[in-house]
């Protein structure tokens, strides 16, 4: 039976996650502390909250990494709030420093995952995903809406 295109991408993502692993662990990282560096490169500044969002977890579980990414010092807390309340996260120096070193380590991962790919199946498949993924974030937009103008007895939390 051939796979789905749906198992096709969790097997993907579960062994692009343990290629990752592997390779990001010997820089003392994870996927998911890689992912909060990139995303803080990209904009410096934002909350906890948009940075779980950008980084695809929940706002504990960015809560735990982006302390324990300070106690290390790849990030610093920015506090601007009167109750002493963190308000926004940036890249320290040794995380822009980590984070750097992390390109040749990423560069492997992605030239093994592609190695044996003709570069216009490439390009199409690259397009394709941005495709997916423009639809699946419309569709989030289109649920938060709806959900948004519900009445709030009849509101569920939506997913994402």
């Amino acid at each position: 039976m051939v796979p789905t295109f749906i198992e096709q991408l969790t097997e993907v993502h579960a062994r692009l996650h343990r290629e990752l692993d592997a390779a990001l662990y010997e820089l003392g990282l994870t996927p998911v502390r890689h992912r909060v560096l990139q995303a803080l490169q990209r904009r410096p500044g934002v909350s906890i909250g948009e940075l779980a969002r950008d980084c695809h977890v929940s706002s504990q579980t960015m809560n735990r990494v982006v302390r324990a990414m300070c106690g290390r010092e790849l990030l610093t807390l920015i506090v601007e709030d009167r109750r002493g309340k963190p308000i926004r996260v940036e890249l320290a120096p040794l995380g822009s420093q980590i984070l750097r070193s992390c390109r040749p380590v990423m560069e492997s991962v992605e030239d093994r995952l592609v190695a044996d790919i003709p570069r216009p199946a490439l390009e199409e498949l690259h397009e394709t995903l941005s495709a997916i993924i423009r639809n699946l974030r419309f569709e989030l937009r289109r649920r938060r809406l709806e959900e948004a103008h519900r009445p709030p007895e009849d509101r569920r939390r939506a997913p994402g």
